[in-house]
């Protein structure tokens, strides 16, 4: 028997006084606000979905001893009402929204009583996360960010990396299950931005304080029969006086993505069509 739960939010607090010359209107409002999460369960499946007042970047990982499902939510606010929830059966114990207000990121923690593969999609102003019992879930984990603990972001993904970041290869793969773009880093783990865009139809990938190896082709020819990508592009640029390399991906359709981290590569992972 499914059951569905709702947390509803109050009104945000007033912000505090700011100092003169800070705009916290603008910083605000360039924020998402994560503002209700529902969660439904239906045997050895179970969904969450995540609303926030604008579309959401986010990075999924797992924790282990005990098990849980990790979703942070980059340059995001949490709403003082939604609160964790725990469940008495079913493969998820809880779920927990956690907020890092001085690294701007919610964190939805999931703990797990078994094993479970799950897939995270965006769509709109929703972030929804698909879990399902798998035993061979925990047989090929996905990658885990480097200096990840459950007690805050790691510093890699949550603030610009303090020293230089190498880019040295940008890769694409068609796969049966997914298009991949892959970039290979050497250095700090970077702070990665990703945003789906359109006229033209693109998902963008900014990496903060990088540099792009000078012998990497900036446009590379893709096959995708399968899949949803054109082309891929790297560039070098500067972002707030920051060197910052900008990767697009042109797209033939809107799609969700799913961003993964490892201590030398990020992958930016796409269904077919």
């Amino acid at each position: 028997m499914g059951c569905t739960t709702t947390t509803t939010p109050a009104s945000l607090s007033p912000d505090p006084v700011t100092p003169a010359g800070v705009d916290s209107a603008g910083r605000d409002e360039a924020l998402a606000s994560i503002t209700h999460i529902t969660t439904d369960s239906q045997g050895d499946a179970f969904g969450i979905v995540v609303e926030a007042t604008h579309e959401v970047q986010y990075t999924t990982f797992r924790l282990q001893k005990p098990p849980r499902l990790a979703i942070d939510i980059a340059e995001a606010t949490l709403a003082p009402e939604v609160k964790p929830v725990e469940f008495s059966e079913g493969i998820v114990s809880g779920v927990e929204p956690i907020a890092f207000p001085d690294k701007q990121v919610v964190r939805v923690l999931v703990p797990l009583r078994q094993p479970a593969a799950h897939q995270v999609t965006v769509e709109g102003h929703q972030l929804r996360i698909a879990l399902r019992a798998d035993a061979d879930a925990d047989q090929n984990p996905e990658p885990k960010r480097a200096a990840v603990t459950s007690e805050a972001p790691s510093k890699a993904t949550a603030q610009a990396p303090d020293a230089a970041t190498l880019i040295h290869g940008v890769e694409f793969r068609s796969m049966p299950g997914a298009s991949v773009i892959e970039v290979q880093v050497a250095g700090s783990l970077p702070q990665i931005r990703v945003k789906q865009r359109t006229h033209p139809l693109r998902l963008t990938m900014d990496v903060k304080g990088a540099r792009l190896n000078p012998n990497q082709d900036s446009l590379m020819a893709v096959h995708d029969p399968a899949g949803v990508v054109t082309q891929l592009q790297a560039l070098q640029s500067t972002y707030e006086n920051t060197d910052t390399v900008h990767i697009v991906a042109y797209l033939k359709a809107k799609a969700p993505f799913e961003v993964r981290q490892d201590d030398d590569r990020v992958r930016v992972i796409l269904p077919p069509r």
